[in-house]
């Protein structure tokens, strides 16, 4: 078993195809949950190729800043090539379990973390950790898929067997573990689903995504192309819904 991309390849794949394909912006539904003002201080967790830190950056002026924190460096020079002329970015390599002793002596208006979290060694922990380097009256936002999400891709592996313990546990994750535990370290906590068809218009734009996410197994590789093959002859296009929690917490 094994991925068909590096995790800087797969990223760029998945952001992609959301692009091409999804019928919402993503980000139309997390920027304003988030309510960014131009002097705010803000932690972004796990910022990959800066998806959100960029356009955020464009809100923030220069009484306030973003952090993107990532251990990828690859992907932090990603977002280097488009923002290393913006004074108002700082970018760090670095752990999310390591946010407390990483920022010593910082403190944030905003934390977020999208589709981060559960690659926590030590989720627990990073929740504290978020809680601890909020100023008074911060507020912090993370976000990842729950159960439902992608049914119609699930449906398809299932003929073939089990489903990838990753995908699963990153299916059950903000539900299941995160939701509990914030509501037992902040004082408010809210919750909100975003719901986005992806339409693909061929087997080749379907495979690409799926090789390039937690789903993918190069045993059932054979198998998978067969059934979508089909799919695509009777249907002409496959359609796939994202379901997405988004939890926003004030302390």
């Amino acid at each position: 078993m094994g991925k068909a991309q590096n995790s800087v390849e797969a990223l760029n794949n998945r952001i992609s195809t959301h692009a091409n394909f999804a019928k919402y912006e993503i980000n139309d539904w997390i920027i304003p949950i988030l309510d960014v003002q131009k002097h705010d201080h803000v932690l972004d967790i796990a910022c990959g190729n800066g998806k959100q830190l960029i356009p955020i950056s464009k809100i923030i002026d220069d009484s306030g800043s973003i952090t993107g924190l990532d251990i990828s460096e690859e992907l932090l020079n990603e977002v280097n090539t488009y923002t290393k002329k913006t004074k108002n970015i700082i970018l760090k390599q670095g752990k999310m379990e390591n946010i407390d002793t990483d920022f010593k002596d910082k403190y944030f208006d905003l934390i977020f973390c999208c589709f981060g979290l559960y690659y926590s060694t030590n989720y627990k922990r990073t929740i504290k950790d978020i809680h601890n380097k909020l100023k008074n009256n911060g507020k912090c936002f993370v976000c990842g898929p729950i159960k439902g999400n992608n049914l119609e891709l699930t449906d398809i592996h299932e003929v073939f067997g089990r489903l990838p313990n990753e995908y699963v546990i990153h299916n059950n994750f903000i539900e299941t573990k995160a939701l509990p535990y914030f509501k037992s370290v902040f004082s408010e906590v809210n919750i909100e689903i975003f719901e986005n068809p992806i339409t693909f218009p061929n087997k080749e734009a379907l495979l690409k995504y799926w090789k390039s996410y937690t789903l993918f197994e190069q045993e059932v590789q054979n198998e998978f192309e067969n059934a979508i093959t089909n799919i695509f002859k009777k249907e002409g296009k496959f359609i796939t819904k994202k379901i997405v929690m988004g939890i926003t917490a004030k302390k």
